[in-house]
């Protein structure tokens, strides 16, 4: 069925009572979250998932044609059907794996959104609603923002230069670790201005010492309390702007203030010196409680969601590369990175997506690049701090891409890994080189190598 005829039936609307709304198939997007290394450069990094059936492989009759060596001609497929996307393995040679679960060749299952897909050497992820990350990024290099994902930051920084040009001051949403100081930095940086002052309010230890910290003391206002200006009026004199986090805790009475100055530009503080005193100070406020703020000062606001890591798993490849290059620099290992097995990559986004970074968000990679890092610094080679680090933290130790004991690549190539594996004394390390130089066209790592292995029972003997 031709695509135009396909789409009038799906979107067809039914005749008489009770009709059915137009059924109309979303912006979903296949994102590639890694590539081979030395394919990068050579395809898109994203496509979007046009019905009826979106395909993918090396072939050029594909849909989205990736130089992936281990990626079959056409090696899966994906279509829209029933208000669903669906994803099948089109009998390749290495397999196709989704969410760490081997797909049966010729098989259709549902396809989730943030599903993480794997083909050979490159790791997918399927966003369902993702027409804001098929739109070009009018704002330059992301890397001069110190941001790295190189899906959602370009979304995020389109939305953050609206939010710049606007009249409203905005309000950063979104849970700890996933960015919001960056993106103060970088409204900052779209007003010309130097980055703002940060100021948390649930770090103050009482409600009074947040309203001194904001507002200031008026001379007289307090038996011994000398006059001090506080950070608005310092910030509007200084032309700095203020970044007010965690701004649900201030106190309702600050809250009000804070409308105040935000709608008339000024505000009096009690004390022998209580007159009205002009304001200019850019607000950047940042809440992952955006609810708890007074309903007519949030109204006031223009609202900036930052998506946690579990919804954005395609950046967490890229996020990671740019804390570790960061970490090993500091460590004095850099500039640069060795390469890592795609295995890890995988692994990571699968965590992302099962929410194991939910508590830290990107704080979460910055502390296992701190960790790998040091480890590195220590004397140990990168993929052995990687694996070592990992498996101290218990990431990965479920995501085998589909490779459990009976099924998967690793099982289907027994005979020969135990045959290596014994030939060079055991050694799980020399078993991995020895295997990735004969040219296998599958994928093996030393970390999942090691827990097949105990699956087999080496670990007894």
């Amino acid at each position: 069925m031709e695509y135009d005829e396909w789409f009038r039936t799906v979107t067809k609307k039914r005749k008489g009572r009770g009709r059915d709304p137009r059924v109309k198939e979303p912006a979903a997007a296949l994102l590639v979250a890694r590539r081979p290394p030395q394919s990068r450069g050579e395809a898109p990094d994203r496509a979007r998932v046009v019905a009826p059936f979106f395909t993918v492989g090396r072939g050029s009759s594909c849909s989205f044609q990736l130089p992936d060596r281990q990626i079959s001609q056409q090696n899966f497929r994906i279509d829209f059907a029933s208000g669903s996307h669906w994803i099948e393995d089109l009998h390749s040679t290495n397999g196709t794996s989704v969410n760490g679960e081997t797909l049966p060749a010729g098989v259709r299952r549902p396809l989730p959104s943030q599903a993480v897909i794997r083909a050979g050497e490159t790791v997918f992820v399927f966003q369902e609603d993702a027409a804001h990350l098929l739109q070009p990024e009018p704002v330059g290099d992301r890397s001069s923002f110190d941001m790295a994902g190189p899906f959602h930051d370009g979304a995020l920084l389109s939305r953050l230069k609206e939010a710049a040009a606007s009249r409203r001051p905005p309000l950063l949403a979104g849970p700890s670790g996933s960015g919001k100081e960056l993106a103060a930095a970088a409204l900052a940086r779209f007003w010309g201005l130097e980055p703002p002052r940060r100021y948390n309010a649930s770090a103050a230890a009482s409600q009074e010492e947040m309203s001194r910290a904001l507002f200031g003391v008026a001379a007289g206002a307090y038996t011994g309390v000398e006059k001090r200006d506080g950070l608005i009026v310092t910030a509007s004199r200084s032309g700095q702007p203020l970044f007010l986090d965690e701004v649900h805790n201030l106190p309702h009475g600050a809250q009000a203030t804070l409308l105040t100055v935000i709608e008339d530009g000024k505000f009096s503080r009690r004390g022998s010196e209580d007159k009205e005193m002009a304001i200019d100070v850019r607000f950047v406020f940042a809440s992952n409680e955006p609810d708890r703020l007074k309903p007519d000062l949030r109204a006031r606001m223009l609202l900036v969601t930052l998506a946690p890591l579990r919804e954005r798993v395609a950046d967490v490849p890229a996020l990671f590369d740019a804390q570790l290059e960061r970490a090993l620099a500091g460590a004095g290992l850099g500039p640069g990175i060795p390469a890592v097995d795609v295995d890890v990559y995988h692994d990571l986004c699968l965590e992302a997506r099962a929410g194991r970074f939910d508590e830290t968000n990107v704080r979460g990679l910055v502390d296992l690049a701190d960790r790998v890092a040091a480890r590195a610094a220590g004397g140990a080679e990168l993929g052995d701090a990687l694996d070592s680090v990992l498996g101290e933290l218990g990431l990965g130790g479920a995501a085998d891409d589909g490779r459990e004991a009976g099924g998967g690549q690793y099982d289907a190539h027994r005979e020969l890994i135990e045959a290596v594996y014994r030939g060079c004394g055991r050694n799980a390390k020399r078993t991995v080189e020895i295997i990735k130089a004969s040219g296998v066209p599958w994928t093996i790592s030393r970390r999942h190598l090691t827990r097949h292995l105990e699956l087999w029972g080496f670990k007894e003997e």
